[in-house]
């Protein structure tokens, strides 16, 4: 492992717990979860790493030009450019009331609508 990655054939320096299970498994033909491999590092001295510095292979034009003109695309608009609602139904009876074509649905020929009843009897 101290040569790297690279030297067994990955094309960057970091190490995964999925390329240290590969290696085990290529080396010792031993299977291991990642957990355990997790657990065993940790108790071997080894703990949670993050690169320091950028990666060399990163294009800072590249990178700013996408920033400027492909994350405007991809990002979702953070808000609804008119006040709304959370309500599903609310939101479809607001668009139908804009649709004039449209008209409110009326109740089956068969069906019977529950009248309230008065005088507090059943």
């Amino acid at each position: 492992m101290a040569r790297g990655p690279v030297a067994y054939g990955w094309p960057d320096q970091t190490w995964t717990l999925a390329r240290i299970k590969t290696l085990i498994g290529r080396r010792f033909h031993r299977t291991l979860s990642l957990s355990s491999i997790a657990e065993m590092l940790h108790r071997h001295g080894f703990s949670h790493q993050v690169p320091s510095r950028r990666a060399l292979e990163r294009d800072e034009g590249k990178v700013t030009g996408w920033v400027k003109d492909m994350w405007p695309q991809v990002e979702a608009p953070r808000r609804r450019s008119t006040a709304g609602s959370s309500s599903r139904t609310r939101r479809l009876l607001d668009d139908a009331a804009h649709l004039p074509h449209l008209v409110p649905a009326r109740a089956h020929p068969g069906h019977r609508s529950p009248t309230p009843r008065r005088g507090g009897t059943s």
